[in-house]
């Protein structure tokens, strides 16, 4: 009888901890059936190295927009992930505040960027090809990200500065996207040229002192991503040499 109660414990913990893991397989079955689809898609053309590091640093950028958003209180949803376009995370509730949803856009390039530039020089460091390269890619991702062109972050965000950037931002990401012949970010620029502005109604505008402080840290990511990035052509070899 004595021997027996340590083994039912046992059994009621394990069929406990199974139904734990069900739930929360339950709970985030977009997102874990997206990120191995993604996975296994970057894997199938860059190998398993590249690909785990790439998805990871993916990860890292959408939890900046999830963390913000969730201390803002706007019930983000896990993040979900598109082969070759990227992810995005989705949220219940609307900032009604402007500066809320400038931060909550800044806050994935903040983080993706701030983690890809130490991946690269940790694998710059420690001669781990696959980490430099993946990173290397990260950076220029996160870069992307900060032109400020809707839907891209970097479009939210100086909407809510200076909203007459999408112009300049719409036609910088035109030229990008012909020249890297990536014709998504060209269709993407033409929608942003000529859409206009959102029709965002915010209970409250984003003030002077908010302004200033988002754009400070915006420039302040700009220009360190863009020294990283330009630096970093002359050591890292083309991405189709990775395998």
């Amino acid at each position: 009888m004595t021997n027996q109660e340590p083994s039912a414990t046992k059994g009621k913990s394990i069929i406990g901890s199974l139904g734990v893991l069900a739930l929360v397989v339950f709970k985030y079955k977009v997102f874990i059936i997206t990120f191995g689809i993604s996975l296994g898609a970057y894997a199938l053309r860059y190998g398993w190295p590249w690909a785990t590091a790439l998805i990871a640093l993916l990860f890292v950028h959408e939890m900046g927009h999830f963390i913000f958003m969730k201390a803002a209180g706007l019930n983000p949803k896990a993040p979900v992930f598109i082969p070759f376009f990227g992810a995005f995370v989705a949220m219940d509730k609307l900032p009604d505040k402007e500066s809320t949803r400038a931060w909550s856009a800044l806050a994935g390039p903040l983080l993706g960027g701030v983690v890809a530039v130490a991946c690269f020089y940790i694998g710059e460091a420690n001669n781990i090809a696959f980490l430099t390269h993946a990173a290397y890619f990260g950076i220029l991702l996160n870069l992307l990200q900060l032109v400020p062109a809707r839907p891209l972050d970097g479009g939210f965000v100086m909407e809510s500065v200076a909203p007459w950037f999408r112009i300049p931002g719409a036609i910088l990401l035109l030229l990008i996207g012909y020249l890297m012949e990536a014709w998504l970010l060209v269709i993407i620029g033409v929608v942003s040229l000529f859409g206009g502005r959102g029709d965002d109604h915010f209970v409250v505008k984003a003030s002077v002192l908010d302004k200033l402080g988002i754009f400070g840290v915006y420039v302040v990511l700009l220009i360190g991503l863009l020294c990283v990035w330009f630096f970093g052509m002359e050591t890292i070899a083309p991405l189709s040499r990775v395998q």
